[in-house]
């Protein structure tokens, strides 16, 4: 879904700024997952929302 989301929101649907979506979809979801196990072992929300601004500052840098 997240491959199929990224294939259809890009003109050069394979390549965001050098990197394919295969790569781009494992970051995500990686990222995803890793703020929701560190989330569910210190309930901390500053972590999690570092974890998920960091996800998004990089997802940002793939736009230009």
């Amino acid at each position: 879904m997240l491959k199929r989301l990224l294939d259809n929101g890009h003109a050069s649907a394979t390549v965001y700024n050098g990197v394919d979506t295969d790569m781009i979809t494992e970051i995500i979801f990686n990222g995803m997952l890793g703020a929701s196990v560190n989330y569910s072992v210190d309930r901390s929300y500053d972590a999690l929302n570092k974890s998920i601004n960091s996800l998004i500052d990089y997802l940002d840098q793939l736009k230009n």
